[in-house]
Formats: C-alpha cells, sequence, structure tokens
C-alpha cells in the first residue's frame, strides 16, 4: 500500500464520521431523553443547522459524495483490505438505521411541540420542524446509501478484475 492509500485508508473513516456527527448527536440526545427539553443546547444546535440549509455546514452534503468517491477509488484501485470495507459497510449500515429511527423520533407530535416550544420562535411550526428535519436526514441518508453502493461496487470490480 502505497503512502497516498495509507492516508485515504484513515481520511475515509474521517470524513464519514465528520458527516455522521449531526444525525448521531441528536439520536444520542434523543435517547437519553434532552432532545426538545427547555433549553437544550442540543436541539437549538440542530434547529440552526436545518434552518439554514445554505450554511457551512450543510455544504457537506454537496461535497462528501464527489471526495469520498474519488478517494475511495484511489485507495480500491490496488485492492484494499476486505476488514477494512466490512467496517465502513458497517458503520453505514448503523448511520443509515439511526436516520430512520430519528425520521420516527421526529414524526413523533410530542418531539415536534417540545422542540417548537424549546427553540421559541414563532416562525418555527410543528409541520416546518418536520418538514426541515425530515429533509436534512434524507438527505444525508441518501447520500450515505450512495456511498455505500459505491463502496460495494468497487469492492466487486476490483475482485473481477
Amino acid at each position: 500500500m502505497t503512502a497516498q492509500q495509507r492516508v485515504a485508508f484513515y481520511l475515509i473513516p474521517f470524513l464519514l464520521t465528520l458527516y455522521a456527527i449531526p444525525l448521531w448527536v441528536v439520536a444520542a440526545d434523543a435517547l437519553f431523553g434532552q432532545f426538545g427539553q427547555v433549553n437544550s443546547d442540543t436541539t437549538k444546535w440542530f434547529v440552526s443547522l436545518i434552518s439554514h440549509p445554505d450554511s457551512s455546514l450543510n455544504l457537506m452534503h454537496k461535497v462528501f459524495l464527489p471526495i469520498t468517491t474519488f478517494v475511495t477509488v484511489a485507495i480500491m484501485w490496488k485492492g484494499v483490505d476486505l476488514r477494512w470495507t466490512i467496517g465502513i459497510v458497517i458503520g453505514l449500515l448503523i448511520t443509515i438505521a439511526i436516520s430512520i429511527y430519528l425520521v420516527v423520533y421526529f414524526g413523533i407530535d410530542d418531539t415536534q411541540a417540545n422542540v417548537v416550544q424549546t427553540i421559541g420562535l414563532t416562525s418555527l411550526t410543528k409541520a416546518g420542524f418536520l418538514t426541515l428535519s425530515t429533509n436534512f436526514v434524507a438527505q444525508i441518508q441518501e447520500v450515505l446509501a450512495t456511498y455505500l453502493l459505491t463502496l460495494l461496487g468497487l469492492q466487486v470490480a476490483t475482485k473481477e478484475g
């Protein structure tokens, strides 16, 4: 494995983790009963994130897939350890499962009411929060699923080629 491949070998999991952090933080907060509670910093942070789709944090959606796909192709061109691929696939599947949990969680009427009450913005309604939050989660879910299929396709292609 070349030096560039070794860097990419660690870069991909780092980028995936960075991309999935918002989902993991909100899911952990929801599981421990803090999301949507009065003065919840996580709730305020998440609403701020989803309320500004053109923010620099949301720019990750636009650059993540091309960068990670390019780097993945570069490291898999000469073959990569199957354990690495399995680890990435498991991480992706767990994150996709978390996103499904969050879509269901955001659909609960009490969650929506708590978030709207916590934020205190008259412009944010329960329906507005549901739309913004599920769109955000669905976008991450779609990008991760696309990357997962790309990764599996490359794994098959390198074995056959």
